[in-house]
């Protein structure tokens, strides 16, 4: 028979026993309560558990409306039917209700007018670590009210105080509910004749959104202290070799005066060095004039780790684990040496006292799935790694360790690690670093496996220098002062421009040869890279040099890839130069390399 006659007869039966209609519908919510939890800990998936709830709700529904007609004398089966599809069309709705609920992906809370919470979704269950199924939470109406957590308690207030409908605020959560960068959303819930009835609150995760803008930040904020590095070295540069440059001069006229020698040699030596700390800063703004070939990495650390063991204390202990088969790479030996000494050199510095230093080399291959999740190319890499026992670093200082003359040691000047950044950057590399206060440090460089196609090197002669005519091209009177001097105290004829503009308009008016010119690439109004096919225009066979103050970049590969015959990094010493113009006026290659190839996914080198 029916269901809802089944309710009628044990009305009949319980009524016969002298149980009355309150005393009954509380038993029946312990049975409603027990098939609930037997159905929970049946192990069902979401969908499965959901029918057999709503199943089960029904029959219930049902028995209880037909044992409450036979209580009440409603023996007619019009009335039972249209209590029956009442209350069907009831718990449909809330069924949908509760789809809806549930289906939220972010957490939502649900607060009575006491302001405790009354519901919450599946999302928000998880959040406040409370186990359990979809609409488990829901259908818990004896369950007593939760209090709200205390991350939670004074936002609410705010919203209280606020007097608002609605109120959104940003928040970063405990550890304890999951941790992460939240909005908080705040809603009041009015009932039909408009009384407050409670609060819904919904939390909308922002944690990619926040780690993505710090990361934009991040990236201006190195991209502005970049063009400030590299504004800087470029002025350095220039008043470098008008130091250097003079103070040699100076020397050829001093020839016989011991003393004078010994003086300006140690010029010489201060402006060197402060041309190698301009290096670093164009450097850490990923350039600098770069003499790629391929070397081993193992030969530059080792060579790294002999030098730093003569000023490293006795206590710290320095241990290489380097693979014998680590791959050659492509780079700059005496640039990636600097990363390696500027590594070591951290790492001395954040032990105090006994530790150890780690310094290892292994070979890894990035795939094609891996190199979208690491923003890696996928091929073959060389991974060093250099790892100490010092004192580590808080989150607000590792974000901070490759920008320039950021420093926490109270000494040095805060380059070393911001020209590691730029240089490993300037190889196509990536640097990666991973700290805890009081647990270390670990630095990882990932350069790219290469390996060799010799072809034929030709080693250039010294010659005797000539009468060419030379157009020396520069913005900087003094540089232009000190080159010209020193090209004519070797025998050749010079033309002196001040600017580009000049330097076209003297090409095309100068009725001799013009044998070479020494073009700057960093001048106000037409620079180099303009200057430069205006000049092949007018003197087709005049050779063109480029240098530079600045570091070496994009626009000066496409001048050397358009036929000029070298790249000039200021400060350098006449000797230098006058070597460089020669070999570019004989028409001599560069001293070569060899041709380097990068090895493709899972690719062996070469036998």
């Amino acid at each position: 028979y029916p269901i809802g006659t089944f309710g009628r007869l044990e009305a009949q039966r319980h009524r016969e026993r002298g149980i009355d209609l309150t005393m009954f519908l509380g038993l029946f919510k312990y049975y409603r309560r027990a098939y609930h939890d037997l159905i929970a800990s049946a192990g069902f998936d979401q969908p499965l558990e959901r029918r057999c709830r709503l199943f089960a709700d029904t029959a219930f529904d049902r028995i209880e409306l037909g044992f409450c007609a036979e209580w009440a004398g409603l023996s007619g089966d019009s009335a039972l039917r249209e209590l029956q599809e009442t209350t069907r069309r009831m718990t449909n709705e809330k069924n949908r209700y509760l789809t809806l609920f549930e289906s939220l992906s972010s957490p939502a809370i649900l607060l009575g007018a006491d302001h405790k919470i009354e519901n919450l979704n599946l999302a928000a269950s998880r959040l406040l670590k409370r186990p359990g199924t979809p609409g488990q939470t829901y259908y818990e109406e004896s369950a007593a009210p939760m209090e709200v957590p205390e991350w939670l308690t004074q936002p609410l207030a705010r919203f209280q105080e606020g007097g608002t409908y609605r109120l959104t605020i940003d928040k970063e959560l405990p550890k304890s509910a999951g941790g992460g960068f939240h909005r908080l959303g705040f809603s009041r819930m009015l009932d039909v004749s408009g009384k407050f009835s409670g609060t819904l609150v919904l939390l909308d995760d922002l944690s990619d959104r926040k780690r993505a803008e710090a990361a934009v930040v991040k990236s201006a904020r190195m991209e502005v202290a970049s063009t400030l590095a590299s504004g800087i070295a470029h002025d350095f540069n220039n008043l470098m070799q008008a130091i250097l440059g003079n103070a040699e001069l100076l020397g050829l006229d001093l020839a016989d005066h011991p003393g004078a020698q010994g003086m300006l040699s140690l010029i010489c030596n201060a402006a060197e060095q402060g041309g190698q700390l301009a290096q670093q800063m164009l450097a850490y703004a990923r350039g600098g004039k770069r003499d790629p070939r391929l070397i081993s990495i193992n030969d530059t650390v080792q060579e790294a780790v002999r030098l730093q063991a003569r000023h490293c204390p006795s206590k710290i202990q320095v241990e290489c684990d380097l693979d014998r088969d680590a791959h050659k790479v492509n780079a700059d030996p005496s640039q990636l040496s600097q990363v390696v000494m500027h590594l070591l050199l951290n790492a001395v510095e954040a032990i105090s006292g006994a530790g150890k230093i780690a310094v290892s080399t292994r070979n890894i291959t990035i795939s094609k799935e891996d190199s979208v999740r690491l923003r890696f190319q996928p091929g073959a890499y060389v991974c060093l790694t250099v790892r100490d026992t010092g004192c580590g670093m808080p989150p607000e200082v590792l974000s901070k360790v490759f920008e320039p003359f950021f420093s926490t040691k109270g000494q040095g000047r805060g380059l070393g690690l911001a020209a590691a950044f730029g240089i490993v950057a300037g190889h196509d590399g990536r640097i990666t670093v991973q700290s805890t206060a009081g647990q270390g440090t670990t630095f990882r460089v990932y350069l790219a496996a290469a390996f060799a196609r010799p072809v034929p090197v030709v080693s250039p002669e010294r010659r005797p220098a000539g009468g060419e005519t030379i157009l020396l091209i520069d913005d900087d009177e003094g540089v232009l002062e000190v080159v010209n001097q020193g090209l004519r105290r070797f025998g050749y004829v010079v033309l002196v421009a001040p600017s580009g503009q000049k330097a076209v308009e003297l090409a095309k008016s100068w009725t001799g040869r013009i044998d070479l010119a020494i073009l700057d690439m960093e001048m106000p109004g037409l620079g180099g890279l303009a200057a430069f096919p205006l000049l092949t225009q007018a003197r087709p066979a005049m050779k063109i040099l480029i240098c530079s103050g600045n570091a070496f970049d994009e626009s000066a590969q496409a001048l050397l890839d358009g036929g000029a015959g070298g790249f000039l990094q200021k400060p350098l010493r006449l000797e230098a130069l006058v070597t460089e113009l020669r070999r570019v006026l004989d028409g001599l290659p560069p001293t070569g390399a060899p041709l380097l190839v990068p090895l493709g996914p899972g690719e062996d080198p070469p036998e």
